[in-house]
């Protein structure tokens, strides 16, 4: 951890100032959903509490692929980082897992997690914790290929997608912070990934997937 000072949430004063902050935040600022760093760090209680004071959509970070651990905080919290999706789907690509994989994915979810939640939880590739996809060794085009189906399969499965920034331009920096490039020198809104993403994106608005029965 980052070594900063622990708040103690069994203090009805540091738990009030808490809950006024975040109430605070959201209606002043209209936010409609908020991400939770390092979940597992603060009491399972506190978040429930948390996410109820705070009125939207909570997703909160569980750094790990166990889908037991992480589907243990939802609930507290409406939804997670969906860290064994990531696991299991750059396994499945990138080293070259019998697709078979994908389908023991979603029955393993089946037994730790009730579909309804299921939906709310957050898919992705890359983020700002793990070296992209495409930094890892291997032929540039068959990583591109993989890279995109994984994208493809973020923004079709069961659950809500992120699309970590940069990745639409195939940047393929390594660990933190190589793989927090600049972006404003690199737009290319031609690239086939860009828009691609672009099409699926307007596709799930067209027809709400939202609404949709999520199996």
């Amino acid at each position: 951890m980052a070594r900063l000072a622990d708040l103690k949430q069994e203090n009805d004063y540091v738990r009030t100032t808490l809950l006024s902050w975040i109430r605070d935040l959201i209606n002043k600022y209209h936010i409609d959903g908020i991400r939770i760093d390092t979940v597992p760090e603060v009491p399972k209680w506190f978040w429930s509490q948390f996410a109820q004071a705070s009125g939207v959509y909570t997703v909160g970070e569980v750094f790990d692929g166990g889908m037991s651990y992480v589907g243990g905080y939802v609930g507290s919290l409406d939804a997670c980082l969906n860290y064994p999706f990531f696991f299991w789907i750059r396994d499945t690509l990138f080293n070259q897992k019998d697709m078979y994989n994908i389908r023991n994915y979603y029955t393993e979810w089946g037994k730790n997690l009730d579909s309804s939640k299921l939906q709310y939880m957050a898919n992705f590739c890359d983020n700002h914790d793990n070296a992209r996809t495409l930094s890892w060794a291997g032929n540039w085009e068959d990583k591109k290929k993989h890279h995109r189906t994984c994208h493809v399969m973020a923004m079709t499965s069961v659950g809500i997608p992120i699309v970590y920034y940069g990745a639409e331009q195939y940047f393929a920096g390594g660990n933190d912070p190589q793989n927090r490039e600049i972006l404003w020198r690199n737009l290319d809104r031609n690239s086939d990934l860009y828009k691609d993403l672009g099409k699926i994106n307007a596709a799930r608005k067209r027809f709400q997937i939202w609404n949709q029965p999520q199996v």
